[in-house]
């Protein structure tokens, strides 16, 4: 494979309304498109979006390692998918938002080359349909029905610590009752909560319908004794991309490992992580940091190629006035459908040349 040819977009997309993360508010998305042209007249697509707060490096910061990077990506001549990746991470080690983007693009191409799903490229077994949860918000709750169960949505995620727990605890005692038994409920904390806080909560709710709760504490190394104390299995994000997970470690309850992949940025990286989980017999379950639909068809992908039995959590697209692709990243009866995804085009009217 030589890329012959390289456009770079930037973007930026009004929310429907703010999103908190990280303890920051943003009530817009931006980032930048990547698309990559071989030889062959073959593109393919990544979606750089560092998030404020979750991301070291800044919408300026790729930008400018993208530009210096030019000359490199030009030259580079590999018909290698594995060695083009492992060139990829070196280049853009401190970038991993934009390691995900051009490592994305450069998956998309070497499926078209195979005339394949960029899933079914990295493997012959995966799936081209996957499910999702909803993603609620205690303002929007009141549109539970309609985005629940009039779209089929076997799983929902909502955050916690936000409000008093008191507040919280009746919230989802009472989700819980329009949820039924059929519906689980994926908890996501942010280590809001002090050890007392956490357990004082586990044992408040109706634990039947919770699956797990994410990132439950301040002091992630006390998971385990939350745990042994609550019986409520625990999952796994901050601390997997921020490097306090061990994964030499056994963490008793530790259900469910919540992937990024825009975070670990390799593909290199993200494959030990799998295999790690693997190993550890943690389910993956693969999320979004609110990336365009570029972004998430490349995080399906790799969902389906890896953890296609999974509920993932790629609904972060409801959020968005409008997408860089068209048609644009759909859920249909709460189901991603990959085909459908791989007839999109490129947004142009919301794109914006920056070379």
């Amino acid at each position: 494979m030589k890329i012959e040819r390289l456009n770079f977009y930037s973007y930026s997309i009004v929310l429907k309304s703010p999103i908190k993360m990280m303890g920051t508010f943003q009530n817009e998305r931006s980032g930048f498109i990547i698309e990559l042209i071989d030889e062959n007249g073959l593109s393919g697509w990544g979606d750089a979006a560092p998030f404020p707060g979750l991301h070291k490096e800044s919408l300026e910061t790729v930008e400018q390692v993208f530009k210096n990077s030019f000359s490199a990506l030009l030259k580079q001549k590999d018909n290698n998918y594995r060695s083009w990746l492992q060139f990829t991470q070196d280049l853009f080690s401190g970038t991993p938002s934009l390691c995900f983007a051009v490592q994305s693009a450069l998956l998309m191409i070497s499926a078209k080359l195979k005339n394949v799903l960029p899933a079914l490229f990295v493997n012959p077994q995966a799936l081209t349909d996957i499910k999702l949860n909803a993603l609620l918000t205690p303002d929007n709750l009141n549109s539970f029905h309609d985005k629940i169960v009039g779209q089929g949505f076997k799983a929902v995620k909502i955050k916690v610590g936000i409000q008093s727990i008191d507040d919280e605890i009746n919230l989802i005692n009472s989700l819980h009752k329009k949820c039924g038994e059929d519906i689980k409920i994926r908890l996501d904390a942010n280590r809001n909560w002090s050890f007392k806080q956490a357990v004082f909560f586990a044992k408040s709710v109706q634990k039947s319908c919770i699956e797990y709760i994410e990132e439950p504490l301040e002091n992630p190394a006390m998971c385990p004794q939350f745990f042994a104390e609550t019986g409520l299995n625990y999952a796994f994000d901050e601390s997997l991309h921020d490097g306090l997970f061990d994964a030499t470690k056994n963490y008793h309850g530790l259900s469910t490992l919540i992937i990024k992949p825009a975070v670990v940025g390799s593909f290199y990286k993200l494959s030990k992580i799998l295999a790690n989980a693997h190993m550890k017999n943690h389910r993956i379950i693969f999320s979004s940091t609110f990336e365009s639909g570029i972004g998430l068809t490349a995080i399906a992908n790799l969902a389906a190629a890896f953890a296609g039995n999974s509920v993932h959590g790629l609904d972060t697209i409801s959020w968005f006035t409008t997408d860089t692709i068209i048609p644009s990243f759909r859920i249909e009866n709460s189901h991603i459908n990959l085909n459908e995804l791989s007839k999109s085009v490129l947004n142009k009217e919301i794109l914006k040349s920056v070379v």
